[in-house]
């Protein structure tokens, strides 16, 4: 008597798990044929698919009897397996229900949901999901599609970064310098930046972004776009807020270099001739004194820490982070935290 048995519990069947509908792709040892079953042992596609391997939980790949090997769309209403005239990129099923499909190797990019509908079609050079958007790019220029397919913006840019509920783009403009605009926009599409603003950074951990006009001026605004550090005649915001303060320089030359927090305070005095970002606890400094030059690290009570042997030749340079590697002329090289690392190749 023929029996149909699961690997789970006896050697009949080999079993190929999907995701969230908990499908099995089945084999069925004495008719040498491939089928579906789900968790609780009900058979969804009969054992008579020469090929069948699941791409993820509602598409796959397989052959028929003396039919090629195509991609199929699993009907869940009806049992049924439907051949779509697409390659499926890749397995990623983004939000349980969309797959980056292409018209045939290496070419034009579209995107198609769960239940066959072309949510884009195959037209673009390159597609990403990511969060609650979809990015098509054409000819190097990126649009902003919402997940019906829909574009956000009528425009395009040259360049897209979602992070943290805020999208950053890039798009040409001659007013700025390099020609080019950055902007941010929250995560409903509402403009966070004015015509004559360009952002400089991103959010980070303290919630604010620098702002540079085309006047030159320089200030701080919050996630609603409100500007919450205002423009100050006697300094220059040299960058983006790092663990709670923020680089800034005297209006004359040479410059000179300190820190204010959040509320717009000098926490620092302008008395550096060079500085870096804030990592978690110190800071880069530098200071000519006597005829000699001094590099170390101070905390956020202007104590020096450390004094470096040697001078700095090159030190990376990270926001909201404790990454900072600094590299001496001696070779030696230094954590964010002045500690000396032994073996350069732990650093990350």
């Amino acid at each position: 008597m023929r029996r149909l048995l699961t690997l789970f519990f006896f050697p009949f069947f080999l079993i190929f798990h999907t995701q969230s509908l908990n499908i099995s792709v089945i084999y069925d040892s004495e008719l040498k044929k491939y089928g579906l079953k789900s968790s609780d042992c009900i058979q969804l596609i009969n054992p008579e698919w020469n090929v069948l391997q699941a791409i993820n939980t509602y598409f796959y790949y397989g052959r028929k009897d003396t039919e090629g090997n195509y991609f199929y769309r699993y009907d869940r209403l009806n049992n049924h397996l439907i051949r779509i005239n697409y390659l499926i990129l890749d397995s990623t099923l983004y939000h349980n229900q969309f797959v980056i499909i292409q018209s045939f190797p290496y070419g034009p990019k579209g995107v198609m949901n769960i239940y066959g509908k072309e949510i884009l079609p195959t037209f673009y050079n390159n597609i990403w999901i990511k969060d609650k958007y979809i990015l098509s790019e054409l000819h190097n220029k990126i649009t902003i599609h919402t997940l019906d397919g829909q574009k956000l913006f009528p425009q395009s840019f040259n360049y897209v970064d979602i992070k943290n509920g805020f999208i950053y783009v890039k798009m040409e403009d001659k007013r700025f310098e390099n020609n080019e605009k950055f902007m941010v926009y929250n995560n409903n599409g509402d403009s966070l930046t004015k015509d004559n603003w360009t952002i400089v950074g991103q959010f980070g951990k303290d919630h604010l972004l620098l702002i540079k006009t085309l006047d030159h001026k320089l200030f701080y605004i919050n996630e609603s776009g409100e500007i919450q550090i205002k423009p100050n005649k006697k300094l220059n915001y040299e960058a983006p807020f790092s663990n709670g303060y923020s680089l800034v320089s005297t209006k004359n030359t040479p410059k000179k270099y300190g820190f204010i927090d959040t509320s717009g305070e000098i926490i620092i005095p302008l008395e550096y001739d060079n500085a870096g970002p804030f990592q978690k606890n110190y800071a880069f400094v530098e200071k000519h004194k006597d005829g000699k030059l001094y590099q170390g690290l101070i905390d956020n009570h202007n104590k020096m820490i450390k004094i470096f042997s040697s001078p700095v030749i090159s030190r990376s340079t990270y926001y909201d982070s404790n990454k900072i590697t600094y590299y001496l002329s001696n070779h030696e090289t230094y954590d964010a935290d002045g500690n000396y690392i032994e073996d350069t190749n732990l650093i990350k």
